[in-house]
């Protein structure tokens, strides 16, 4: 991550694979046949923002007089779990299809694998309370 980032979650493994999985995600679109990418796009797109919406909210630096409850936090973690099994199963839903580029999908599953194993032993910020 550049210097351009705000939050210091921006700079954590997973989110930056995020981000790498998302223009994977884009050149994947790219070389399908426009009728499968119009019934792909929405859901796998979607799939991708909840990953990183889940990785921001696991690690929001929040203000002193707030607080965000392990209760909250574990809610996003799973909501970018959830996100990366929906992202799973785009991708083997593009597997059949014979003009997709399959070293994108092998790439993107990399990623994704990189992506839980990040989340799933990933220790919440100190200010956890």
């Amino acid at each position: 991550m550049g210097p351009d980032a705000i939050y210091s979650w921006e700079r954590l493994p997973e989110y930056v694979a995020t981000q790498q999985y998302s223009r994977c995600l884009g050149r994947i679109f790219r070389s399908l046949p426009r009728r499968i990418r119009r019934k792909v796009i929405r859901p796998m797109t979607g799939a991708a923002v909840l990953i990183g919406q889940g990785i921001a909210g696991f690690n929001a630096e929040v203000p002193p007089s707030e607080v965000l409850s392990a209760r909250e936090r574990e809610a996003f973690r799973d909501r970018a779990l959830a996100g990366i099994e929906a992202s799973r199963e785009g991708l083997r839903t593009l597997e059949g299809v014979r003009r997709v580029s399959r070293p994108d999908l092998l790439v993107a599953g990399e990623l994704l694998e990189r992506i839980e194993g990040s989340l799933r032993t990933a220790q919440a910020p100190p200010d956890w309370r």
